[in-house]
């Protein structure tokens, strides 16, 4: 398994024009491709995409309603693939390819000339979040209720294991 440029530099017979174009055409559409080979049999292609989250458009739309002039998303995905997300939810600048310390670069080169907000969906995105006026993490209810409940029981077990002092 691996990219077309892998395939082409692989010992065997050469990637056949069929599968050559319908590689080339899913990458165009923003999916990360991946041919598949067992052993000199070319078995096909996988086209990948992330997704975009059903309610991410719709948060865009309600942001430009609020008076946001200006999104850009910031993503480590492939530039293709971030240009087909960015696209479909209504994004007005996509940058691709970018590793977290390339998004905190990128926020405060943002920051130089207007307020931002940064919305992120991972651990990676936190040194980003902390950079911009304001940060929006994706920790839904579910995980953050676990971890002030985690939190309570900490502080609970730690006051009765102090019980057991007689001092």
């Amino acid at each position: 398994m691996g990219s077309l440029a892998y395939a082409d530099g692989l010992a065997g017979p050469p990637v056949p024009p069929a599968l050559r174009d319908r590689t080339e055409e899913l990458a165009r559409t923003g999916r990360t491709t991946v041919l598949v080979r067992r052993g000199e049999r070319r078995l096909g292609t996988l086209g990948l995409m992330d997704a975009p989250r059903p309610e991410a458009a719709g948060t865009v739309a309600a942001l430009r309603a609020l008076g946001v002039e200006r999104t850009v998303m910031l993503s480590g995905d492939g530039q293709r693939v971030a240009d087909a997300v960015g696209r479909a939810i209504g994004m007005d600048e996509v940058r691709g390819g970018l590793l977290p310390e390339d998004k905190v670069a990128e926020v405060a080169r943002l920051r130089r000339t207007a307020r931002t907000a940064m919305i992120g969906d991972g651990v990676n995105d936190a040194p980003a979040m902390a950079g911009a006026t304001v940060g929006v993490a994706g920790l839904g209810i579910g995980p953050a209720v676990l971890v002030h409940e985690g939190s309570t029981l900490v502080v609970v077990s730690d006051a009765l294991r102090l019980l057991r002092h007689r001092d």
